[in-house]
């Protein structure tokens, strides 16, 4: 299973749960109107455990490049991918949808 955020230029946003590429279930979700978009490389932890004990495997670490929408100093994390090209283009994208600026962070 696994989820996407659907965004529409009218603001009418959904979360969609899928299986494979079949959707499971669909639900209104609410996200910041942003001021602008920012694309960031930002690192992650994760334990690898079983059940009760979280860390019997160890620790994930790996970076990724994230979308984020921002609202004076609150935001919301819209997409995630480990594909450089692919979050500068759903950025670009998402700028033209919702006519917003682009805060890019990344290096050339």
């Amino acid at each position: 299973m696994n989820y996407k955020y659907v965004i529409k230029n009218n603001f009418e946003n959904k979360l969609v749960i899928r299986t494979y590429i079949f959707p499971f279930f669909s639900q209104k979700k609410t996200l910041l109107y942003p001021n602008y978009i920012s694309i960031v490389h930002q690192g992650y932890k994760e334990a690898r455990g079983w059940m009760w004990y979280p860390t019997v495997f160890g620790e994930d670490r790996y970076k990724l490049y994230v979308i984020k929408f921002f609202d004076g100093n609150k935001q919301d994390t819209v997409f995630k991918t480990s594909n450089k090209k692919e979050a500068i283009r759903k950025a670009n994208e998402l700028s033209k949808l919702l006519k917003v600026k682009i805060h890019n962070t990344l290096k050339a």
